[in-house]
Parts: C-alpha cells; sequence; structure tokens
C-alpha cells in the first residue's frame, strides 16, 4: 500500500506542471498527459511482460528487461 500511495505522488508530482494548460486549450493538454503517462503505462505492461517471459523460461526475457530498464529512466520508478 506504501508503494502504491508513493507511485501516486510521484505521478502527480510529474503531471504537476501541466494543470495550468487546462486553462488555455483542453486538447492540448490532454495531449501531453498522454505523452507524461505513457512511460508509466509501458512500464507496468513490461513489468508484466517480464514477469511471464521469466516464469516461462523464454528466450528473450533479457531483452524485455534491458526495455524496461530503459523505460524507467523516463519516469520516476526505481524498482
Amino acid at each position: 500500500m506504501k508503494n502504491f500511495i508513493s507511485y501516486i505522488i510521484r505521478i502527480i508530482i510529474h503531471i504537476l506542471p501541466l494543470f495550468p494548460l487546462l486553462k488555455l486549450n483542453i486538447s492540448m493538454t490532454i495531449l501531453f498527459l498522454l505523452i507524461t503517462l505513457m512511460p508509466y503505462i509501458k512500464v507496468q505492461k513490461l513489468k508484466k511482460l517480464s514477469q511471464e517471459a521469466e516464469n516461462k523460461k523464454h528466450p528473450q526475457a533479457d531483452k524485455i528487461k534491458n526495455s524496461l530498464n530503459g523505460w524507467r529512466h523516463l519516469t520516476f520508478l526505481n524498482k
């Protein structure tokens, strides 16, 4: 639960600068919001894929893990 709260706080801090754009242009705000959240969504998908690959001893498990680490650098996620 503590990790989930920390995760939500990090996302809020990451998105906070985008809120003034809401007053200017709603479509631009949605675009920036999607660009900001994309790395977080990608990391979650790659985590699931990595766990499945490790469980099944998939030959590309290392490649998936490297991709996951690359996407993590675009977020505030450490683990």
